[in-house]
């Protein structure tokens, strides 16, 4: 069976009858996707607490405000031996399930037992990264004791909801507009609910003899074989899935698409460009039960997204639909340096997402009374404003959201992302056509946003990533990011001015930017107010210091804080807990503009009043501790954050995984422990691995250079691969020369 054929253990997850006591956590691990569209590891019986998940990327559907659609499940099937179900009438004796993350298909055996009947049942499957529209699935049945007479009902399952909803009930974002079927095939014609997307499922079988019919559960194929003891019937399906947002096209031609392809060169051009995918996201250690951890988190946010659709990265990835599969700065922040420094084409793709949606950004900023642009809080497929205005807090209690009205540090986490692509990749082009003009506007809109007191520059009733405080004045993070993004932009009109003016003066004339304008970017950024004691403590926000101080004492068995029992939750706000990292966050991303007395200081301070209640927190504090040498505490962060999906630490992964925790893995491995980061001349790198890893190898591109590093401790070698060389290192205080086809130990 294509698929199960010399398995990779490093490459791969197992799980065995254990799912069956935690199924949708386990559908969450087992999704296989393309970028494209993903599916949930749901078995594909169904049965009693099943929970699968089809989606594609970019379609979302309702009315009043849009969610990721669970769409028809194209992988379903109802299995009957001598007329009894397997899924309701037959013990299940043995099981497991493979995941393929080096080749994203996931394989299964079942041993279903009944009185003397005893079944073995096989299956695998997988959605082509080659052919993003193309799947395949391979069913293999071997009665193993007695003779068995079979009936297999492969279905594309139209009951299908999205069920995985904080307020309301389930509901049915898509509605079926024809279903039918001919020589070896059925199709399903949807369409969602509020949006008007067209959706085109069909399932295609090479072989076999089938009947055709529909029930509630969809549309089916049905045939019926009679199968000796020890002898196998096998059944291969083919996919296709198309939409009115990307090509769709009659079912008919998909069908001929089908027709003229053999699933086993699908499958062969699949395992090609995943080992492409592979080859750039590297990552090994001595410790390989670490690094086969790493590399699961790495496959979540490589089946996430893809260079060639206009979409983003959920933050529940396509493996569920908690967050209504919202697009939040989750992803420029923390999963968005993944791609760059690995996928660099995604990463232009998912900058992209954000300026084919500008103008909406304009409108958002415009509506609030500001100029230039304010992304949305939460985005979709139209990068409108989709945050609710109601949420479900950690103790299952309702509360009003504020969020799309308050937390406008979006705007510079997206300005940042934007610059991190440029050091990274030198994407000329990019910044050229699109990255110059997201800048130019966000520091348009934090000009408007200040405002001016006692000859300081405010920022007023914000929401900082710590979303404990609601309505603060002069956050910290927000109010550097703003001092940041001015001065970057000043600097950038002025490069543009002396090597582009006529790309500059075409841009000023579309935004109506006037040089005058430009001149009061800095003078603004200076006098923005940054608080900041004379020992190097910063302050949240105004006025934190003066909360009641509540610390962190116990610790549960992943090392996650234990909420203090005599702090309520709706009165959080009066003390200086913090929901999740806020200034630590800071000092990472401008981790050279401060020394390493800020640092500490500060990291010991906010480390006893951190609750990480987001996955969004951990990585943070494991990245400064690296770079303090603190590399016992930067190792138990970093499991934390290797662990987030895999151990169940938030208790949440039936809903999907978490993306940001995925991506700041990465990062807390290459700006972490091999203390990269990137300049526009040059490379630094400063590595300081734990003991606990051993050696490490890591790739990651470099201003077109693929670069191989292998660290252990302090000592690292770095190679390239692919590129041209000639790169400077940074290392200590010593600049080095890295050239193809050479070595450089440090």
């Amino acid at each position: 069976m294509i698929g199960r054929k010399r398995m990779d253990k490093d490459y791969s997850l197992s799980v065995g009858k254990e799912e069956f006591l935690r199924k949708n956590f386990y559908e969450t691990l087992l999704t296989v996707g393309n970028g494209y569209m993903c599916v949930r590891g749901s078995l594909e019986e169904g049965g009693s607490g099943v929970y699968p998940g089809t989606y594609i990327a970019g379609i979302y559907g309702g009315k009043d405000g849009v969610e990721i659609v669970n769409l028809p499940n194209p992988l379903a099937i109802a299995l009957y031996i001598n007329g009894k179900s397997v899924s309701n009438d037959f013990d299940i004796d043995e099981h497991r399930r493979i995941l393929n993350i080096k080749h994203s298909s996931l394989f299964r055996e079942t041993i279903f037992s009944r009185g003397d009947c005893k079944i073995r049942y096989r299956s695998s499957r997988f959605l082509s990264l080659k052919h993003r529209h193309l799947g395949g699935m391979w069913i293999e049945i071997t009665p193993l004791e007695g003779n068995a007479e079979i009936k297999l009902k492969k279905y594309i399952d139209t009951a299908t909801r999205n069920e995985q909803r904080p307020i309301g009930g389930p509901v049915k974002h898509y509605s079926v507009e024809e279903f039918g079927n001919g020589d070896n095939y059925i199709y399903v014609n949807a369409r969602t609910k509020g949006t008007g997307y067209g959706i085109n499922m069909l399932v295609y079988s090479p072989f076999g003899n089938w009947k055709y019919g529909s029930d509630d559960k969809g549309v089916y194929m049905e045939t019926s074989e009679s199968i000796y003891k020890g002898r196998t019937a096998s059944f291969v399906f083919l996919i296709a899935a198309r939409t009115t947002r990307d090509s769709l096209r009659p079912f008919k031609e998909n069908l001929e698409d089908l027709k003229s392809l053999y699933v086993e060169d699908i499958w062969e051009l699949h395992k090609k460009m995943w080992n492409k995918r592979w080859e750039s996201s590297h990552f090994s250690s001595e410790n390989e039960e670490i690094a086969r951890a790493v590399r699961f988190d790495m496959y979540h946010l490589l089946i996430a997204a893809r260079e060639d659709i206009d979409a983003s990265v959920p933050a529940k990835t396509y493996s569920g639909e908690w967050y209504k599969g919202h697009i939040f700065w989750d992803n420029e922040i923390y999963a968005f340096p993944f791609y760059a420094t690995t996928q660099p084409k995604i990463a232009r793709n998912l900058l992209l997402y954000r300026y084919r949606r500008i103008d909406m950004a304009r409108e958002k900023a415009n509506r609030m009374g500001y100029r230039g642009i304010l992304w949305p809080w939460e985005s979709a497929d139209t990068g409108k404003e989709e945050t609710p205005d109601t949420w479900v807090n950690f103790d299952g209690s309702i509360i009003p959201v504020y969020t799309h009205k308050r937390e406008q540090h979006i705007a510079g986490d997206v300005a940042y992302a934007v610059d991190y692509y440029y050091r990274a990749t030198g994407d000329e082009d990019f910044m050229l056509r699109y990255g110059v003009e997201m800048i130019f506007e966000t520091a348009r809109f934090f000009a408007s946003r200040v405002e001016e007191r006692d000859g300081k520059y405010e920022i007023r009733c914000v929401i900082g990533p710590n979303e404990f405080h609601k309505c603060v004045n002069n956050n910290s993070y927000t109010n550097y990011l703003a001092k940041w993004c001015l001065k970057y932009a000043y600097n950038l009109y002025k490069k543009m001015k002396s090597k582009h003016p006529g790309i500059l003066r075409k841009l000023s004339e579309k935004i109506s930017l006037t040089e005058s304008e430009v001149d009061e970017w800095p003078k603004i950024a200076d006098r923005i107010v940054f608080l900041m004691k004379e020992n190097g403590l910063i302050e949240e926000f105004e006025g934190y210091f003066d909360l009641e101080d509540v610390v962190i004492e116990e610790w549960d068995e992943n090392g996650m804080p234990v909420w203090p029992k005599n702090v309520k939750l709706e009165e959080v706000h009066k003390t200086q807990l913090v929901k999740q990292a806020d200034v630590v966050l800071l000092l990472h991303l401008f981790s050279e503009d401060f020394d390493e007395n800020v640092k500490r200081i500060n990291l010991d301070y906010y480390e006893k009043r951190t609750t990480h209640k987001s996955s969004l927190s951990v990585p943070s504090y494991a990245i400064i501790n690296a770079e303090l040498g603190r590399l016992d505490k930067a190792y138990k962060y970093f499991l934390r954050a290797v662990y987030t999906d895999l151990k169940d630490i938030y208790k949440n992964t039936h809903l999907g995984i978490h993306a940001a925790a995925m991506g700041g893995v990465w990062q807390i491995i290459l700006h972490g422990f091999l203390g990269v980061r990137f300049h526009e001349d040059y490379l630094k790198i400063s590595p300081s691995v734990p003991k606990e890893l051993g050696k490490i190898t890591t790739r990651f591109f470099y201003r077109g250079n693929l670069i191989e590093t292998i660290a252990s401790g302090k000592k690292i070698s770095l190679k390239i691969l692919k590129g041209r060389g000639g790169i400077e290192v940074k290392y200590g205080k010593d600049i080095h020369l890295l050239k193809k086809g050479e070595v450089l130990n440090l």
